[in-house]
């Protein structure tokens, strides 16, 4: 007989977490064991060694045939121009722009390149709460209190901003920096949407694998100049990087019950629902496509002065880096969710584990367990078609 399956998803009301963050590239930190962090606080920059960009332009043979605006060691913004090309008696002009924030390293009159250092990129914590580690040159880690929400599924990297409970299409003068919350089903109109109002994050009960899926392609690798064609917004160009440049995504993605049309656990949209619009800030980690990886996507809330925001979900204890929190059994009372049948994605709680078997359509008798689901009172399922939620 196959056995209940322990997914790990659970809700954990005013615990105490650690999470890491890292300058994924080396870098300087800036924080002290000790400092307390706000979200905006500076944990470090991410070194430039790596960070190098070039712009090849028009040559014949030994001669660069560019008009250069810049020189070696000059500064440049993104989008500014570093040199310039006419062509066909002025009839033809071609420019040069440079892709990023940062210094012109080299100028070479032999082949036309010209090479720009991009500035180093400021990290921040994301995070409320105090350093109890560093590790020099390449993490700090952040100990704080909140309520710790694990999620089935993740897309991209880390953001951090106030919660919005979404009514409608988001609108950019709601949404901008904002983490917005769907307490349902997320279409592929609304994730659009919310990319173009410059949404921080997005956090919803489920989305279609194929809707996810193409919202990553289409954004993975996308340049500011290619995004500023599409959906311009001076805001954009002067947006700080939170990512630390690990991912192309700059939406966040984190489904909280996974893949289709599976309704929020109660308890989830509770706690969520009562920080959005407080003076509480949402963390969300998004790198990880299924909680069974080596990362767990996860949203924390924070700043809610332990008023008992989802108190009850789970008891009192501390979420580390990582961890998948305390263990679960399938006994009664227990929180499970139904993976087939007539109650397939609905969640409630184990009432009894009776001793006989219940025979299925197919004729095949097989243990049973009796559940109180949310929506819909006492219903019998199969115990393989159950699995508990933490």
């Amino acid at each position: 007989m196959r056995q209940p399956l322990l997914s790990g998803l659970g809700l954990a009301a005013q615990t105490i977490f650690r999470r890491r963050r890292s300058l994924p590239l080396g870098g300087r930190v800036e924080v002290a064991v000790g400092s307390a962090v706000e979200p905006a606080t500076l944990i470090g920059y991410n070194s430039a060694d790596e960070r190098l960009h070039f712009l090849r332009t028009e040559v014949e043979g030994d001669k660069m045939l560019a008009t250069l605006l810049k020189k070696a060691g000059d500064g440049v913004k993104r989008g500014e121009p570093v040199a310039y090309f006419t062509y066909l008696f002025g009839l033809g002009y071609k420019e040069y722009v440079s892709p990023v924030d940062g210094t012109v390293e080299a100028i070479s009159n032999v082949s036309g390149i010209i090479t720009i250092r991009e500035y180093p990129t400021p990290v921040p914590a994301l995070l409320q709460g105090t350093v109890v580690e560093v590790e020099a040159g390449r993490s700090a880690v952040i100990e704080g209190r909140g309520t710790v929400i694990d999620a089935a599924v993740g897309l991209g990297d880390t953001a951090a901003g106030r919660l919005v409970l979404l009514a409608g299409e988001p609108r950019p003068a709601d949404a901008r920096g904002t983490i917005l919350v769907i307490p349902g089903f997320l279409t592929a109109p609304v994730l659009a949407a919310a990319f173009r109002a410059q949404a921080a994050g997005l956090v919803a009960a489920g989305c279609d694998h194929a809707t996810l899926a193409a919202f990553a392609r289409g954004t993975a690798g996308l340049t500011f100049e290619e995004f500023a064609a599409r959906h311009y917004s001076a805001a954009r160009r002067n947006r700080i990087d939170t990512t630390g440049g690990s991912q192309a995504v700059e939406m966040p993605v984190v489904l909280t019950e996974g893949f289709g049309p599976l309704p929020m656990r109660p308890e989830v949209k509770d706690a969520l629902a009562a920080a959005a619009g407080r003076e509480a800030w949402a963390y969300m980690d998004g790198r990880a496509w299924a909680s069974g990886g080596s990362a767990r996507a996860e949203v924390i809330l924070s700043g809610l002065d332990g008023d008992g925001v989802g108190e009850g979900a789970a008891g009192e204890g501390a979420a580390g880096e990582g961890a998948a929190g305390a263990a679960v059994r399938f006994v009664p009372g227990a929180r499970v969710r139904v993976l087939a049948g007539p109650g397939a994605g609905k969640v409630g709680t184990l009432k009894a584990l009776p001793s006989e078997a219940v025979k299925l359509e197919t004729g095949l008798e097989v243990p049973a367990a009796q559940v109180e689901l949310d929506a819909d009172g006492l219903m019998t399922v199969p115990r393989c078609n159950l699995e508990v939620l933490r």
